[in-house]
């Protein structure tokens, strides 16, 4: 391949302050665009232009993933450079509706108290304050059961985000990846709902699914290829991009504070 060399860092603006941002196609469009100097339509150009199935019989299968190829040739067939400061990120969950994240996106830690305090309150099933937390504590000692490993391993404390928003999962190509997660239930709260007829039901009719835009100040090259072959899909005649190819922000317990917030998005 004539790229494996490539050297991505000269190409680099480290000065440009821009958003990578992937809310919706058109916003992807604009926003790869800018970051790489481009006018949309000079963007939009290169991609028409572009065939990666004939550089792919060209040059054999590379070792490259198809995102490196695409922002390869991009740079190197327009000379264009690439810098950004920022980027965006979606987190699905659900929420009341009167939830105004003041206090920012908080991890699994920080929110599982007032989880078991919602949840008791909503409950179908009257119950005594002290059972709960009896059945609070058999869970939480259950090694084998779902709660614990979540509650116990910090990479799944989040709060994470999906760089793509609103994409479809490839084993059920009719629902947003945002469906499949939010007409249900975030998985811990399926876990403390399971023993108790209807109070999951009680849980999804009082809560919403709500999208939570926020931005850190990462400028992965990674993410942006993913971003520019995000765009580079979306205007094939049959886009094959789905959730197995996006990136995604992983909090590992830290919070998002609500300055980082950008917008929530109920569906």
């Amino acid at each position: 391949s004539p790229m494996s060399e490539f050297d991505f860092k000269n190409k680099r603006d480290s000065q440009r302050i821009a958003t990578l941002d992937c809310e919706t196609p058109e916003i992807a469009l604009h926003s790869v665009s800018n970051i790489f100097g481009l006018t949309r339509t000079e963007l939009i150009d290169f991609i028409k232009k572009f065939d990666l199935d004939d550089y792919i019989k060209k040059y054999g299968n590379t070792e490259d993933r198809p995102a490196d190829i695409v922002l390869k040739s991009l740079l190197i067939q327009t000379n264009c450079n690439w810098g950004f400061s920022h980027t965006a990120w979606f987190h699905m969950t659900r929420c009341l509706p009167t939830e105004e994240f003041e206090l920012g996106l908080k991890p699994l830690l920080e929110i599982i108290d007032d989880i078991w305090e919602l949840l008791f309150k909503i409950n179908p099933t009257p119950i005594e304050r002290t059972k709960w937390d009896k059945y609070r504590e058999l869970l939480e000692t259950d090694s084998s059961g779902i709660y614990q490993h979540r509650i116990k391993t910090p990479s799944e404390h989040g709060p994470d985000g999906n760089l793509v928003n609103g994409l479809r999962s490839r084993e059920d190509g009719e629902t947003c990846i945002q469906d499949h997660y939010l007409k249900k239930a975030p998985e811990i709260i399926i876990c403390i709902c399971e023993h108790y007829n209807n109070l999951l039901n009680e849980y999804t009719r009082v809560t919403r699914p709500c999208i939570v835009k926020f931005e850190t100040p990462h400028s992965k090259l990674e993410h942006l290829s993913t971003a520019l072959y995000y765009v580079y899909e979306r205007l094939q005649p049959e886009p094959e991009f789905d959730n197995t190819y996006n990136a995604n922000y992983i909090g590992n317990g830290v919070p998002i504070y609500p300055d980082k917030i950008k917008k929530k998005i109920f569906s």
